[in-house]
Parts: C-alpha cells; structure tokens; sequence
C-alpha cells in the first residue's frame, strides 16, 4: 500500500511539473490572441505547426534512435535515417571510454533496422555513440550520443514517464515549441523508461488511408518521442484514434487496424 501511494504521488508530481509551464504558456497565447513564433497569425499557424516540424526536431531525420525492448541484460536500438549508410554503436559505463562496439549493420533510407545488445549489467548506466559512414571503404564519423538504465533489481527504486493525446493533427490544440519543452523537461529528469498511453499517432484526419500516409504520421511523431526515446526505452499503447480496434479489421489491403 505505501507503494502504491509513493508511486501515484510521483507521478502527480511529474505530471504537475512537467506540463505546467507549457499549459500556461499555451493558454496565455489563446487569452492574448498572439500567435506563436511559427506562424504571422494564430489561423495560419494552427493550421500548419502539426503538420511541420520544427528545425530542431527535423534535423533528427538524418539519423535517429530509439530504444526498446530493454530488460536487465539487454536492450535493442531501433534506428532510421533519411539516407544510405552503414551504422555501428559503441558503448560502455564510462562515456568517457566506451569500450565495447557493436557489429555494423546497414540503414537504408526509410527503414528501420534493429540493433540488439545483450550481456548487459542489471540497474547499470551505459552510455553511447552511433557511429555512421556513407560507404564501405570511408571512415566512421561520431553521430548521436546518449545514455540508458538497465533495469532495476527487485525492490530497488526507478521512474518512469508517462505521455498522451498529444495529438498532433489537430491544428487548434497542437504547439510544436510547447511539446518539445515538454519532452525535453522528461528527458532531463533521466526516467528509466517512458510509456505513451495512446492517440499520439491520431489517423483521424486522413483524407485517404493509405499505407504512405500512415506511416508519415509515424515517421513523424517518432521525431518528436526519440527526445526522450534516445535515452529511456519507449513503449508504445495505441489509443482510440489510432483506430486499431479489432472493430475497424475489415480484411482490405488498406484498413487501418
């Protein structure tokens, strides 16, 4: 029961710090009439900052990473980028001297590859480095940098963040600036892992459903989670408007679910 109680207190606490700040922000915008910095008027801006994204968040494209599937020994890479190239990881506890190095596997662009890391110490902190080169025979160049947690052995203490309904399509709600204060708030708070609970991936306002379509949704937002996801393996829950009930599986080549 003390558990319990701890464990909900914290998570009001993150909650509470974490989206306090961009709320206020965001409502002050709409009392004020102002637009944000991204667009001339707040019309405008509304109807295009779901739909772009930021500098910032953009220049992840070139290679981005996300971690999952971790346990106390292993851990997976999940990683994509916007061309060819051939990508290795270096790792270790000191980031100072990453010690060990993974094979090297190759990215094509728009697809995700996988690398798995496994022998791993329980409630450890590694950091990292993607390596990456454009062909065979040129040299590796240092691209992102991080660090993850293994998990924790029973009965010692960890954290861990929670988001949801960020809903990036719709226009009138939706502020890049204000999300990635957001994400980059938890991503400094170091939580162990991060959990979505649903309607980040909204498929609502879709003209066309289409598998393109779709997937730019995903590639899209996946920009925004590896803020934190480059360094907290990511678990994803899908919501209501990701349309993925059993109800909506109608066997054409093109259904949402």
């Amino acid at each position: 029961m003390s558990f319990r109680v701890s464990l909900l207190s914290v998570v009001s606490l993150l909650f509470l710090s974490i989206l306090a700040g961009p709320l206020q922000a965001l409502d002050a915008q709409d009392k004020a009439g102002k637009a944000p910095k991204s667009g001339n008027t707040v019309a405008e801006s509304r109807q295009t900052r779901g739909l772009s994204l930021p500098a910032s968040v953009q220049s992840l494209a070139g290679l981005s990473v996300m971690l999952g599937q971790a346990s106390d020994s292993k851990v997976t890479f999940n990683l994509t980028g916007n061309r060819n190239q051939e990508v290795r990881l270096l790792y270790g506890t000191d980031p100072a001297k990453l010690t060990l190095a993974s094979p090297s596997v190759q990215l094509v662009s728009g697809s995700a590859t996988e690398i798995p890391l496994a022998g791993l110490s329980a409630n450890t902190e590694y950091f990292y480095r993607v390596q990456n080169r454009s062909t065979a025979n040129g040299a590796f160049v240092d691209g992102p940098t991080g660090r993850w947690r293994t998990q924790a052995k029973t009965g010692s203490s960890f954290s861990f963040a929670i988001i949801g309904d960020s809903h990036p399509e719709r226009s009138h709600q939706f502020d890049p600036d204000l999300y990635i204060q957001t994400l980059s708030h938890i991503a400094a708070a170091k939580p162990d892992f991060f959990l979505t609970i649903g309607d980040d991936f909204s498929v609502d306002t879709l003209p066309q459903v289409t598998r393109p379509a779709i997937e730019e949704i995903y590639q899209r937002q996946r920009l925004y989670l590896s803020l934190v996801g480059s360094s907290a393996p990511v678990y994803l829950v899908n919501g209501n408007h990701e349309q993925a009930s059993l109800a909506n599986l109608d066997g054409s080549a093109d259904n949402v679910a």
